[in-house]
């Protein structure tokens, strides 16, 4: 059997994952590439977790240095300009140095000079829209694409005349048996365990409410959080410190942590009575997935509010609680909890049926890259 070569890059990792999952279950011998970011933030020495997930699968990655379409102009909109130049000519290298059959992107302003660079050489392409609405790069590449697909059927900003289909949302698949579930095993355990949770980055504003609130909340609740692990923030030295301060008998009631793997992120997400964090596409579909009570503290600059709409959109359908970051602050938060505590459990659905729909829309774009 001839040897299919995939390149994959962009910015939304999870639904990279579940695609190369897919492709190494049905296809042993498609050799996959992987084009990222090495570093977290610009300037930061730490590893990104996207570099880390992809080394541990053994996967080639290729860092890539290029610049984003800034949303205001000022020095920042000019000198981010003025690396997409750069950014192409490292991708036309790996290019030449992959020869890859066939280019999926995940959007993100990685993703850019990939598709451009796929394009002019004439080599097929496809990208996959995890959110609400295409963001700059995708909006760009969707007309120039073999095929965009779409996780939502009214998602906006879609070119009209493109080639589209709406397959879902893309999900890693989950395995318990690899999950560290010591991991929830601390404190007062008869108390309802919070899982504080802000992407693999962290969040400073919700690491800082988190901060203010230790001493309130560690006397009714066992609090897991996972605070991020951008090396420059050291948020995670700070809290450990402020642990230290409390009471032994609520101090054991916190354990906080940088980051974890998908398969012990989503057992906490499983074993939490209540989930606090940024409402970002992948984490809200793990939660509609798993029926969780949340508390969305939504990203206010993310593109087009997408954060919000997702939150939003969660709340229709099932329910929960939207604390915006203007308003966040400890005695709100502390009621919120209270009450989305209070409210009634949400019904859940068999995990088979959700599971074999995920598996369809990662099947899908499979199907497709093995006929390009």
């Amino acid at each position: 059997m001839i040897q299919k070569k995939i390149l994959i890059a962009g910015g939304h990792l999870s639904p990279a994952i579940a695609v190369i999952e897919e492709l190494h279950k049905n296809n042993e011998t498609c050799k996959i590439s992987y084009v990222g970011r090495i570093h977290p933030l610009e300037g930061d020495s730490s590893l990104s977790l996207e570099y880390k997930t992809i080394k541990e699968l053994n996967i080639p990655f290729y860092s890539i240095i290029t610049g984003r379409f800034e949303r205001h102009f000022g020095l920042s909109f000019f000198t981010s300009l003025l690396k997409i130049p750069i950014g192409l000519i490292q991708a036309f290298y790996y290019f030449f140095k992959v020869h890859p059959d066939g280019v999926i992107t995940f959007g993100g302003y990685v993703s850019f000079p990939i598709g451009i660079v796929s394009y002019l050489l004439n080599i097929p392409f496809i990208i996959h829209e995890q959110t609400e609405s295409l963001g700059l790069s995708n909006r760009i590449l969707s007309r120039i694409a073999d095929m965009t697909f779409l996780t939502f059927d009214d998602t906006k900003y879609v070119p009209g005349r493109i080639k589209t289909e709406v397959i879902g949302m893309l999900k890693r698949t989950y395995d318990e048996r690899k999950a560290n579930k010591e991991i929830i095993q601390f404190g007062d355990v008869s108390l309802p365990l919070i899982f504080i949770c802000g992407g693999s980055l962290g969040s400073r504003s919700i690491n800082n409410l988190i901060y203010k609130s230790l001493s309130k909340l560690l006397v009714k609740y066992r609090v897991i959080h996972q605070c991020g692990e951008a090396g420059e923030r050291k948020d995670y030295s700070v809290l450990k410190e402020e642990q230290k301060k409390l009471p032994g008998k609520i101090a054991d009631n916190y354990h906080v942590f940088p980051s974890c793997d998908y398969h012990t992120f989503y057992f906490i997400l499983k074993s939490s009575d209540l989930v606090i964090g940024r409402s970002g596409a992948n984490t809200v579909s793990d939660l509609s997935t798993l029926r969780k009570k949340s508390i969305f503290i939504p990203l206010p600059w993310s593109g087009d509010n997408e954060q919000l709409l997702n939150a939003k959109r969660f709340i229709k359908k099932y329910s929960g609680y939207i604390l915006e970051q203007k308003d966040a602050e400890s005695a709100k938060l502390i009621t919120a909890i209270e009450d989305v505590l209070k409210l009634p459990e949400i019904k859940s659905v068999k995990e088979e049926k959700s599971e074999e729909k995920v598996n369809s829309a990662a099947s899908r774009i499979v199907r497709v890259v093995n006929s390009l």
